[in-house]
């Protein structure tokens, strides 16, 4: 760096007054080495005021929040978004869908980014299947608020896509019974487009998923 320290004002402690050349020195070393500092975003948007107190007259820097609210940032969307990384020891990128967590009775599920394949143009639609074993009393006579277990893995969360066209539709759930209690709930994620080797997703929300289950109605719920 080109600027002197040696052009800084003599070392005082804090509160001590300074003269005016003192005060003119500090704001013009400040200001040349803002110039200095091109890639500083502080720098790059900063005041330098004057300011009086009992104890003297001392500089401050105001950050400009004006320029730096422009800066553009990333919306993420779990298990709704594409994405494209590269895994760990590979050096290709890969694309796929963002992955998340779903919340099944004692069960956090983390699901990794699913890859999806760009080599042949397609419309499919992507949905969660997610298997669970519901409460029952004692006598196994009637069905009781709540999941007992969950049967899927994070690797296995994944249903097969359906192939779309119009008028086609997710697979539907299935329904837990006292004789049957474990049931089949369907997340739909999206429709999934290849084309020209690239991928979009049309989703159908966003946000993490948690599973429910009262008196034989099964839900789901994303944040």
């Amino acid at each position: 760096m080109s600027i002197s320290l040696s052009r800084l004002p003599r070392k005082v402690r804090a509160h001590d007054p300074i003269t005016a050349e003192e005060h003119n020195k500090l704001v013009d070393f400040l200001k040349d080495l803002c110039d200095e500092i091109k890639s500083v975003t502080l720098c790059s948007s900063t005041d330098i005021t004057a300011n009086k107190s009992p104890g003297g007259t001392y500089a401050t820097i105001k950050k400009n929040s004006s320029r730096s609210s422009s800066i553009p940032t990333e919306t993420i969307c779990l298990l709704g978004q594409i994405t494209t990384w590269t895994p760990e020891g590979q050096t290709e990128p890969v694309t796929g869908i963002r992955g998340g967590v779903v919340t099944c009775a004692d069960k956090n599920l983390t699901l990794d980014n699913k890859p999806v394949d760009l080599t042949t143009d397609s419309d499919s639609l992507v949905y969660l299947s997610i298997d669970f074993t519901t409460n029952t009393d004692d006598d196994g006579e009637i069905l009781l608020p709540g999941i007992e277990s969950c049967e899927t893995t994070a690797a296995d969360a994944w249903g097969l896509p359906v192939a779309w066209a119009p008028g086609a539709q997710y697979p539907p759930n299935r329904l837990p019974t006292v004789t049957a209690p474990t049931a089949t709930i369907i997340i739909p994620i999206g429709k999934l487009t290849i084309k020209d080797s690239k991928a979009t997703l049309e989703n159908s929300g966003c946000g993490n998923v948690t599973i429910a289950h009262c008196g034989g109605v099964i839900t789901y719920s994303r944040a």
